[in-house]
C-alpha cells in the first residue's frame, strides 16, 4: 500500500515524469518535422530516382526514431497509470485518517493539528491527480 509519508517523494517522481513527457513531446515534434522535410525532399526528387532512393534511407531512420519515441511515450503512460493507482491508495488512506479524526472531533477532542495535516495531504493529492491527468492528456494528444 502506498504510504502517505511518501507523498513528497511521489511529488518529486511526478516532476521527473513531467520533464520526461515534455522531452518526448519535443522529440516527437522534431522527428515529425524531420519526416515532413524528408518526404518533401523525396517528392522534389521524383525526377532523380537514385538520389530519392538514397534519401529514403533517411526517411526509414526517422520513422524508426519516431517509433522509439512513441514507445517511450507508451511506457511513460503506463508509469503514470501506476502512479495514479498509488495516488488513489494514498487518497483512500488519507480519507480513512480523516474519518477517524472526525470521530475524535465528534467526542470533543482537539484534533485541529491532525485535521490540518489531512487537509494539506488532500490538497497535495488533488494537485498530483490534476498533474497526472494533464500529463496523460499530453501523452494522448500527440502522435
Amino acid at each position: 500500500m502506498a504510504s502517505l509519508e511518501n507523498l513528497e517523494q511521489f511529488e518529486a517522481d511526478l516532476e521527473s515524469k513531467e520533464q520526461e513527457v515534455e522531452e518526448t513531446e519535443q522529440q516527437l515534434e522534431d522527428v515529425n518535422n524531420r519526416l515532413d522535410k524528408i518526404e518533401s525532399a523525396i517528392s522534389d526528387l521524383s525526377e532523380d530516382q537514385e538520389v530519392a532512393q538514397s534519401v529514403e534511407k533517411n526517411q526509414e531512420q526517422a520513422q524508426e526514431d519516431k517509433e522509439q519515441i512513441e514507445e517511450k511515450r507508451n511506457e511513460l503512460s503506463s508509469q503514470l497509470q501506476d502512479m495514479e493507482n498509488e495516488l488513489t491508495e494514498m487518497e483512500e488512506a488519507n480519507n480513512e485518517s480523516e474519518s477517524v479524526i472526525n470521530e475524535l472531533n465528534g467526542i470533543g477532542e482537539d484534533v485541529s493539528e491532525a485535521m490540518e495535516i489531512v487537509n494539506t495531504r488532500k490538497n497535495e493529492i488533488n494537485n498530483a491527480k490534476n498533474k497526472l491527468k494533464d500529463l496523460q492528456s499530453k501523452l494522448q494528444s500527440k502522435g
